[in-house]
């Protein structure tokens, strides 16, 4: 009967170590004030430890994940940041040589920040969250 007690407990203990390491969902949608979603992108929360990302999706939804997509991230302390939230323009045209001939080179089309700079970076960006549990976290941003 002792060591089924003893069993007991260090089953509990086990327990409750594992769940406070384990990843929590963090979900969220980014909008700019007048409601629009921002449909292109990832958010990324990072600390010292550890990164995670969320893709946007077209209705400017995302859920977090670190090694694995969705899988979430630790409990903690977070500064957030978006990156890849642009739009492309038209590629100038091909080069030509002074025989007319088109060059090898294809210039690229210019990127067009969807969202202030400021966004770019957990520096500038201003947003900062502690997650403690499952939750939602809604970001609205601003356009350049």
């Amino acid at each position: 009967m002792k060591h089924l007690s003893l069993s007991l407990v260090l089953l509990l203990c086990v327990l409750v170590a594992t769940g406070c390491d384990r990843n929590v969902k963090v979900t969220g949608n980014v909008a700019f004030s007048d409601g629009k979603p921002l449909s292109t992108g990832q958010v990324v929360f990072e600390n010292e430890k550890i990164s995670a990302m969320g893709k946007l999706s077209e209705d400017g939804s995302y859920t977090l994940g670190t090694d694995k997509e969705n899988n979430g991230l630790p409990r903690g302390k977070y500064r957030v940041f978006i990156t890849g939230a642009v739009t492309y323009g038209e590629a100038p045209p091909l080069p030509t040589d002074m025989y007319g001939r088109r060059t090898s080179v294809s210039p690229l089309a210019p990127s067009i920040s969807l969202i202030d700079r400021k966004y770019l970076s957990v520096e500038t960006s201003g947003l900062e969250v502690d997650i403690q549990g499952a939750r939602t976290y809604d970001i609205t941003v601003e356009k350049p």
